[in-house]
């Protein structure tokens, strides 16, 4: 159920160029809610962010071009209280470019990406702000996860593993490729001024587990041990679309790939950008390209299949040569 998040060109300025107003004061969170046909659980999830008992916040709802009343719930909700804004797309540029947008618009320093299917206890922000104000260090707090299925029933708790308190980005880096499963910690609580310094979430499929893997360059995570997010695994979710064209189109529907997905190459250069991105020493850079390259050679033999896969193609046409 990735809910990813970001490509587009002149997002930014796009949006801004829409009915977006401001109140005078800059609030302390600033919550980004890209929605895309999410009328089934919308308003559930929208109750849950404005019941939080921290209350210093925006809620920025952008809606990409639903074909469903998910733009009539959250237009009611703005009427309703001044902390919502809502922004509109004419067409549905995907979820990367949406959860761009949403983090474009953002004022506050604290930021947090939400789904337009998933809950939050009401105190999750407090305890998220409460642990960042403490360690200047941490860049990102997270709570533990409770699956629950569509009718909000509780499937099983959910542990993500991603508590990493390592002041060595390379230790960190290792143990977000070791250990991520699910990428529930992209819902929690994040320095915005940080985040803009990411390369975000890319427009391919799998691209919130390169996202994770290069935030933790930048910084700790913290987690609470307390499960105040609550991810809804049910048939629309995007983590039940199975097929690479699928998710591709969920991620932007503008893109269309000829040939099959190289996910596993695709997957190794990202990460090899990432390392070449991030904020860290060169001799850190170049411990973490060899590690890396070790992974490489570990999985040679499911690369080496992927990129016959790929080839496949092109070797029948040369066949009938």
């Amino acid at each position: 159920m990735l809910k990813p998040s970001i490509a587009g060109n002149g997002s930014s300025a796009n949006a801004k160029q829409e009915n977006f107003t401001m109140s005078a004061s800059v609030p302390l969170i600033s919550v980004g809610l890209p929605v895309y046909n999410g009328e089934g659980f919308l308003a559930q999830t929208l109750d849950s962010i404005l019941s939080q008992t921290l209350t210093d916040f925006e809620l920025i709802i952008s809606d990409n071009g639903s074909v469903d009343g998910s733009r009539a719930i959250a237009e009611s909700y703005a009427r309703r209280d001044g902390r919502v804004q809502v922004v509109q797309s004419d067409i549905n540029r995907g979820a990367a470019w949406n959860y761009k947008r949403v983090l474009d618009l953002a004022r506050g320093p604290y930021f947090r990406w939400a789904p337009a299917d998933d809950l939050f206890a009401p105190e999750s922000l407090a305890c998220c702000v409460e642990v960042l104000d403490q360690h200047p260090e941490a860049i990102l707090c997270y709570p533990k996860t409770t699956l629950i299925d569509a009718h909000g029933g509780t499937i099983r708790p959910y542990d993500d593993n991603l508590d990493l308190r390592q002041a060595s980005p390379v230790d960190r880096y290792k143990a977000v490729i070791k250990q991520l499963g699910l990428t529930n910690v992209i819902y929690g609580l994040m320095r915005t001024d940080v985040l803009r310094q990411t390369r975000l979430i890319g427009n391919f499929p799998g691209a919130d587990l390169i996202f994770v893997a290069e935030l933790s360059l930048f910084g700790q995570f913290h987690e609470i041990d307390r499960p105040l997010f609550f991810r809804r695994m049910h048939e629309g979710a995007s983590s039940s679309i199975r097929s690479e064209q699928g998710v591709q189109a969920f991620m932007d529907p503008q893109v269309r790939r000829k040939r099959r997905f190289a996910r596993r190459w695709y997957h190794l250069v990202e990460n090899m950008r990432s390392v070449l991105h991030g904020p860290i020493k060169t001799s850190e850079r170049v411990r973490l390209l060899f590690f890396l390259l070790r992974a490489m050679i570990a999985s040679r033999d499911e690369l080496l299949n992927e990129l016959l896969l790929v080839m496949k193609p092109w070797g029948q046409r040369v066949s009938r040569l």
